[in-house]
């Protein structure tokens, strides 16, 4: 199954259950911590620990040849710039809201 004459279900499939994976992973983790007590999460999280990362990248440099092969400058804008913006987005927004906590804990230095 296609989506695309280019695109490849399974890839798109895959590389998705692997975000889920890392996103699962994240907010378990978070608030297990917040909480003090495990879940029944971390058990599927264990378990995929070893392979959710490296599959992901492993299944991303399938087509890699497609997409170096393009101009440097688009290469720049739909890889490079495009991911950056979104983390700068990311990380102001998780300062935003981080800030005022280690403010609190540590100073106005702690949070230089």
């Amino acid at each position: 199954m296609a989506f695309g004459p280019d695109r490849f279900a399974w890839v798109d499939y895959a590389k998705g259950i692997c975000i889920v994976l890392v996103v699962m992973m994240h907010s378990t983790l978070g608030v297990e911590q917040a909480t003090g007590e495990s879940s029944c999460m971390g058990a599927l999280l264990a378990f995929a620990k070893p392979f959710r990362v490296p599959d992901f990248f492993l299944i991303s440099g399938l087509f890699l040849a497609q997409v170096i092969d393009r101009p440097w400058r688009a290469y720049l804008d739909t890889r490079v710039v495009h991911f950056a913006y979104f983390y700068a987005h990311w990380v102001t927004i998780q300062f935003a809201f981080k800030a005022p906590q280690i403010a609190a804990d540590r100073g106005l230095a702690g949070v230089a």
